[in-house]
């Protein structure tokens, strides 16, 4: 979204998704660029995974 809104674009978003509604944040530190997401939380899945 930020890349596509151009140099001006908020460091701030809510997005409307199936399951509600999310808070976007970018956030410039030393290393890069980071997303932090916020919002509902729903487990969907519970099991054990075995590799190999």
């Amino acid at each position: 979204m930020r890349y596509w809104a151009g140099a001006g674009a908020p460091d701030e978003w809510i997005v409307q998704v199936p399951g509600g509604v999310v808070g976007v944040r970018m956030q410039v530190q030393g290393d890069g660029e980071h997303v932090l997401l916020s919002g509902p939380g729903e487990l969907v899945f519970d099991g054990v995974l075995s590799l190999g």
